[in-house]
C-alpha cells in the first residue's frame, strides 16, 4: 500500500516533554542558593559519611543528570527536597553528567575551573 502523509500547519508545535523553567524564573531560582566556590563540591569530614573524597554515593550524591545551564541545574535542585547543593560543570557536556545534586551541605570546593558549587540558603 501507498501512504500519503499530510502535515497540518495550523497546529502549534508540541512542547518538549520536560520543559525547563522559563528564563525569567531563573533569577528567582538562583536567589535560593549561595555560592560555595568555583570547583567541585566537597564536604566537612564525616558529614553524612561524605568525607573529603569524591561523594559518589547517597546521601552525598542524590542524582546525576544532564542540564544545559547552571540555572536549569539549580531548578532541579530547588524542586528536590533531598537536594542541599548542586555542582554544575561545563567540561564534557552531557557525557560528563554536568549536573550533580547533593544531599549534604558542602563547606569547600576542590578547585576545578569548569565546575561551580552552590548550596541552598
Amino acid at each position: 500500500p501507498t501512504y500519503h502523509l499530510h502535515l497540518r500547519s495550523d497546529l502549534p508545535p508540541a512542547p518538549p516533554a520536560s520543559s525547563p523553567p522559563p528564563p525569567e524564573n531563573y533569577a528567582r531560582v538562583m536567589r535560593r542558593f549561595e555560592f560555595v566556590g568555583n570547583g567541585r563540591c566537597r564536604f566537612p569530614w564525616n558529614a553524612h559519611t561524605c568525607g573529603h573524597v569524591k561523594p559518589v554515593y547517597q546521601p552525598c550524591l542524590v542524582e546525576q543528570t544532564c542540564t544545559s545551564t547552571k540555572e536549569q541545574c539549580a531548578a532541579k535542585c530547588a524542586e528536590n527536597r533531598d537536594c542541599k547543593a548542586f555542582e554544575f560543570n561545563t567540561k564534557n557536556g552531557c557525557w560528563g553528567a554536568p549536573c550533580e545534586l547533593h544531599g549534604a551541605v558542602p563547606d569547600h570546593v576542590q578547585v576545578d575551573g569548569p565546575y561551580t558549587c552552590m548550596k541552598k540558603k
